[in-house]
């Protein structure tokens, strides 16, 4: 038996019944809309989340079997405009660097 659990280790869940067969495609498409709902309050008041929630993201992504979900360059160009003249990462563009962050 494998520790190593995610999609394609731990064996098919093609024996499971369909309500209980997770939903891959409707769950990438939620994370790859979050950057999309600037127009919400929530948005805005989550700044302080920004790199933390596209690590979550990505690493739900490359869970579900779609590491490349988000477009590569946006992402690297976002977590690089964090980075702040000290070297490490600030949570959003403009935010101080922190440990969390880096």
């Amino acid at each position: 038996m494998s520790l190593v659990s995610g999609p394609g280790r731990a064996g098919s869940s093609a024996a499971l019944p369909e309500e209980l067969q997770l939903a891959i495609e409707p769950h990438a498409k939620y994370i790859q809309s979050l950057d999309t709902r600037k127009d919400e309050l929530e948005y805005w008041l989550t700044e302080h989340l920004r790199l933390n929630g596209l690590y979550w993201g990505l690493t739900a992504l490359h869970l579900l079997g779609r590491p490349d979900a988000l477009p590569r360059q946006e992402t690297v160009e976002f977590v690089m405009s964090c980075q702040c003249g000290d070297g490490g990462f600030g949570a959003a563009p403009g935010h101080d660097a922190h440990l969390l962050s880096t």
